[in-house]
């Protein structure tokens, strides 16, 4: 039996064919990035040579559009925009598999190549306001959002309901919502917090080794979004939009770390 092979297009070939508007499914090589340059001047640039400044600026398109593909230094639009996998894989090296018409691409499939930018998240362990052990170590196999907060704090204020709902709708899908509060007078300001606003997910009281071994938090709320590998992929410093959030959790939830396939 003779092998079968498998034909892999580059981009900068499809782009320098005149005219072309439509083509059959085909897969490229490249990275995924944020056409507003947020993810890709934070991460992207010090990982994917390809994703310099000066591509970055580029992928800037103003055209609404939130995400864009960079294959050999040129950069090409993405039609379906919705796709969870595109937040998942923002800044990361991917198979990308679609259809490419009228100058962009609609995808099917990514399939995550080269991801260097996720870390291991610090474990700990910690008391919750009845005195048992919360340690990240056993929620590995849930993606994880773990939120450092205060009772002082305005922001966190306006967060806290959102990650209540996100306990609800997405619990048993494996999402673990995890806060950690900052206050120096600990359970004195937290156990009456909790009481009056009904948190119901865990609640542990943080310390400065913790708060070291996620970049000192500075700010207040910092909020981290872990895979089921338990590795870092998203980091928020100071209130974000629900939307973020949720679509964030939802690219995990759904499987954005390896292989996501488009709703067809």
């Amino acid at each position: 039996m003779k092998p079968v092979l498998r034909t892999v297009y580059t981009l900068s070939l499809l782009a320098s064919l005149p005219g072309l508007a439509t083509a059959a499914s085909m897969t490229w090589k490249g990275e995924i990035s944020d056409s507003n340059c947020a993810i890709s001047h934070q991460k992207v640039t010090q990982v994917h040579p390809s994703l310099n400044s000066h591509s970055c600026t580029l992928a800037c398109v103003g055209d609404g559009a939130k995400f864009v593909f960079v294959s050999d230094g040129k950069i090409f639009k993405i039609a379906n925009q919705d796709l969870p996998a595109l937040t998942a894989n923002a800044g990361y090296t991917v198979q990308l598999t679609g259809d490419m018409k009228d100058d962009a691409i609609t995808v099917s499939k990514v399939v995550l190549l080269e991801n260097h930018a996720r870390k291991p998240a610090p474990n700990f362990t910690l008391l919750d306001s009845n005195g048992a052990k919360v340690t990240l170590a056993s929620l590995k196999g849930k993606v994880v959002l773990l939120n450092f907060w205060a009772t002082w704090c305005g922001p966190c204020q306006v967060e806290i309901p959102w990650f209540i709902e996100f306990n609800k709708a997405y619990k048993a899908r494996g999402l673990a919502v995890v806060g950690v509060s900052m206050d120096e007078d600990g359970w004195k300001s937290v156990k009456p917090y909790l009481a009056s606003k009904k948190i119901d997910y865990p609640i542990v009281i943080g310390t400065e080794d913790v708060a070291k071994a996620y970049g000192g938090v500075d700010s207040l709320p910092s909020t981290f979004i872990i895979d089921r590998d338990g590795k870092i992929v998203f980091s928020h410093s100071g209130l974000v939009g629900k939307d973020t959030y949720e679509t964030e959790i939802r690219s995990l939830l759904e499987g954005g770390k390896t292989t996501v396939a488009a709703a067809r």
